[in-house]
């Protein structure tokens, strides 16, 4: 019997041996994965590169092809910062010293790297577009000044248009960082086309109304020939005094004590107006 037992003991041994090796060997393999996932990854670095001018004058553009406005001139040997290119690498997105940015002729540059090394920013694949000139241009969430203002285009910038108000007095555009808002039609930019080619935008999106609140005039007397005297706003609460013969106007008590005359329609009293109301004398009437 002994001569069985032995092999199987020393079976028995080798296979948890065995075992405890190859639980080893897993352990230190997933401490090294754990160990070489834990480190940091370092990000790609941004394409940055410089060019020169090699030409005696050089047009600065709003797009990438003659047709587009020339908006300055760049003289030879000026140094210039790339930032990007069309899709055939043919004209170059450069931004100047103090941060003006256009369009050149790639074939009259001499850049620090190969001009396909650059992202591409071709504005002819955001259709109707907008070359920012001299001055920022403020950017609300609605066609008008009374809404928030979400952004601004600086000088430079090109924007991407993408419909207009009825009246064509605001476009609803596209910074160069993805906001959407509104800017003015007569704002200082080239479009790259007529801006009654643009669709009319309506409803306006999803910008929320203008803060006012509707405010209407109390007078001296009942009617509008009357001097005014103050105003109240939309859901102010005013005490009631008296009525015109007629019923159409209300002498009403203000909240700072003052009494005045308003028209009967704009206002929403808690119980009807008693016809047996005291009727008030009416003011000497305006000249």
């Amino acid at each position: 019997m002994n001569n069985f037992t032995l092999p199987r003991t020393r079976l028995l041994l080798l296979l948890i041996l065995l075992t405890a090796l190859t639980a080893g060997g897993l352990a230190f393999g997933l401490r090294q994965s754990q160990a070489q996932s834990a480190q940091p990854t370092v990000a790609a670095p941004a394409i940055y590169a410089e060019a020169r001018v090699n030409v005696g004058s050089l047009n600065l553009r709003t797009g990438p092809h003659v047709s587009y406005t020339a908006v300055a001139y760049l003289m030879d040997g000026e140094r210039v910062r790339l930032v990007g290119r069309n899709r055939a690498g043919t004209w170059a997105q450069i931004e100047l010293y103090n941060g003006y940015r256009g369009w050149v002729n790639a074939r009259y540059l001499q850049p620090g790297i190969d001009i396909v090394a650059l992202p591409v920013a071709d504005v002819s694949l955001l259709g109707i577009t907008a070359f920012v000139t001299n001055d920022p241009i403020p950017v609300y969430a609605g066609p008008g000044t009374l809404y928030r203002r979400v952004g601004t285009a600086r000088p430079g910038e090109t924007l991407a248009l993408n419909g207009r108000t009825d009246a064509a007095s605001w476009v609803h555009v596209y910074l160069p960082d993805g906001q959407a808002g509104w800017a003015a039609a007569d704002s200082p930019f080239l479009p790259s086309s007529a801006i009654n080619d643009l669709p009319i935008v309506t409803p306006f999106l999803d910008a929320p109304p203008p803060e006012l609140s509707a405010f209407y005039l109390v007078y001296a007397g009942p009617g509008f020939l009357y001097e005014p005297l103050d105003n109240v706003v939309e859901g102010q609460t005013l005490g009631i005094r008296g009525r015109s013969a007629d019923g159409r106007w209300v002498l009403v008590r203000l909240e700072n004590g003052r009494e005045g005359w308003i028209a009967g329609e704009i206002i929403q009293v808690a119980v009807p107006l008693d016809l047996s109301l005291i009727h008030i004398s009416e003011p000497t009437r305006p000249y």
